[in-house]
């Protein structure tokens, strides 16, 4: 007998420093800047200056989330996917392909949640947020009590200047070549250049299925979100090279998973994560 059990799910925003990977598609390869697999927030520039300012003190040039004007040189550089329908399929010949966000009510989960929606733009709730990760990308911190920014970071809605899309890369899994991966539960939004003109790259990890996401719903759930986001942000306070944690929001959605392997499927809370 399958047992049905209630999960929350959420959303993260990750900060990272680059590191330099190769991404393969269509029998070629592309040096690009790649992080971990979350909602992200990517270092592309390499300016060495940054901004600094104690908790709470307000950053000249800062604004809000919602006002921020995106850039997408990636889009615009690289090539692009032909086909605009989001299904999961090969992809050869292209660096990305276009996905917009699925917003957190758009459960895909009815065979066992029924066509019923499980959450709802008002079930949306910010639970954990970085100050200092806001800072490094001039973003007013009263982002976080916006509801239209916690929108955008739950994937429920995106921004005139965003340019949503998954990446397309091939690697390495368990020793072996596994062809085309791709950035299966991970939609970039666009670019980000702050007062000092660094430029990041914001993904949020969570925001639904992409032509990458092979047999799974592209969805995150908020037990190990919290992890994520925690970590994340530990080791950069430790001093360690790593992915910034922007925002995790718990979206109130359910989500489907069979946590041991073993039959036993539980519907779990949703979360959108960042990065």
């Amino acid at each position: 007998m399958v047992e049905v059990s209630s999960h929350r799910g959420s959303a993260t925003c990750f900060c990272s420093l680059p590191r330099v990977g190769t991404r393969a598609f269509g029998g070629g390869s592309l040096r690009v800047n790649r992080l971990n697999q979350h909602i992200r927030i990517a270092m592309v520039s390499t300016d060495k200056t940054s901004i600094s300012s104690s908790l709470g003190e307000k950053i000249p040039g800062a604004r809000l989330l919602e006002e921020v004007e995106f850039e997408n040189s990636f889009v615009d550089k690289l090539p692009a996917d032909p086909e605009e329908e989001v299904y999961v399929r090969p992809v050869r010949g292209a660096a990305y392909s276009r996905v917009i966000p699925t917003p957190p009510w758009v459960d895909d989960q009815s065979e066992y949640l029924g066509k019923k929606k499980t959450s709802s733009e008002s079930s949306l709730q910010m639970v954990a947020w970085s100050s200092s990760c806001a800072r490094l990308l001039g973003i007013d911190d009263s982002s976080k009590e916006s509801m239209r920014t916690i929108s955008v970071l739950a994937g429920a809605e995106v921004t005139p200047t965003m340019k949503p899309y998954a990446q397309c890369y091939g690697g390495h899994q368990f020793g072996s070549w596994a062809d085309q991966l791709g950035d299966g539960r991970v939609i970039n939004l666009g670019e980000v250049v702050n007062e000092k003109g660094e430029k990041y790259e914001i993904q949020l990890k969570g925001a639904g299925k992409t032509p990458y996401s092979r047999s799974a719903d592209g969805r995150a759930v908020m037990r190990s979100s919290v992890r994520e986001f925690l970590c994340s942000e530990a080791m950069y306070h430790l001093g360690v090279p790593t992915t910034r944690a922007l925002s995790l929001v718990a979206t109130g959605a359910g989500v489907v998973r069979d946590q041991f392997y073993d039959g036993q499927v539980q519907v779990r809370k949703r979360a959108d994560f960042p990065t």
